[in-house]
């Protein structure tokens, strides 16, 4: 009976501590919130497989809502660090930044992957780029954006639709690199809506270095050949299919694990029943 009372007061005491450790963080992401003129509020996200509701903070930040939450690991996963960013709109850019492994090298060799290269030897050897079409990911990926990102690697910033989500192991739960994340997170969200205006004023740009006598402005429909390059097309084209190439490779890799796994336990009960 006693050994019974000390195991419920441990547990106890360990689910108390748990508890107040979890409310500490909360006050932490919301008091940095509160930091960069937003007011927090705490939100419970879609349910997990294990029915338990996912806690974040969210508020407004540069015009765009921004959600921080902290994921607890499990036996096989890590914790995380989770922050999304809605888009104003969706936008023709599909964007996954992974760090650069062995095996996306090996992706990346047969075809499984593509990694744009932007000229930034820190960045680029810590990186793959999956991104289309280049010239809105190249100006989406400046200086400022690329350094806030090598100090958070490794990391993994994906876009699509309208959600930028950075996802990083481990809890960032300090002051100073929730508010870096925060402002990372908001600053390409709130960038996204400008990018088509910005590509296009870069691509008169050259056609004007390309003319320099002739150009008098571009017509409108130049304007709209402009704005949707048949570059762009291929590009996403390749990107879409670079995916459909990883896709059928990993369920074919985990149709082979699951086939030596059945065939083990078939040659094991065989064995057996001898």
């Amino acid at each position: 009976m006693l050994g019974i009372l000390v195991f419920v007061v441990a547990g106890g005491v360990i689910a108390a501590t748990s508890y107040a450790s979890q409310q500490a963080r909360k006050r932490a992401i919301e008091e940095t919130f509160r930091t960069l003129g937003a007011e927090p509020r705490r939100v419970i996200e879609a349910a997990s497989i294990q029915g338990v509701g996912l806690w974040a903070i969210e508020g407004r930040l540069h015009g765009q809502t921004v959600r921080y939450g902290l994921r607890a690991g499990g036996k096989n996963t890590p914790k995380r660090t989770v922050c999304v960013a809605s888009v104003p709109a969706a936008t023709a850019l599909e964007m996954e930044l992974r760090p650069e492994t062995a095996r996306e090298l090996r992706n990346l060799e047969h075809g499984r992957a593509i990694d744009l290269v932007l000229g930034d030897d820190a960045f680029d050897d810590s990186f793959i780029v999956e991104a289309a079409p280049s010239d809105m990911a190249r100006a989406l990926l400046d200086r400022n954006t690329r350094t806030a990102l090598l100090a958070f690697h490794p990391c993994v910033l994906t876009l699509s639709g309208t959600e930028l989500r950075f996802v990083k192991t481990g809890w960032l739960d300090e002051h100073a690199e929730i508010a870096r994340v925060l402002a990372l997170c908001a600053d390409v969200a709130s960038r996204l809506g400008a990018l088509p205006a910005l590509v296009l004023e870069q691509r008169l740009a050259e056609r004007r270095e390309s003319e320099p006598d002739g150009y008098r402005g571009a017509s409108p429909g130049a304007m709209r050949a402009l704005e949707r390059s048949p570059r762009d097309a291929s590009e996403l084209a390749a990107l879409h299919q670079a995916r459909s190439r990883r896709q059928r490779f990993t369920w074919m890799m985990n149709l082979g694990v699951v086939a030596i796994a059945v065939a083990l336990g078939i040659a094991i009960a065989t064995m057996h029943g001898r």
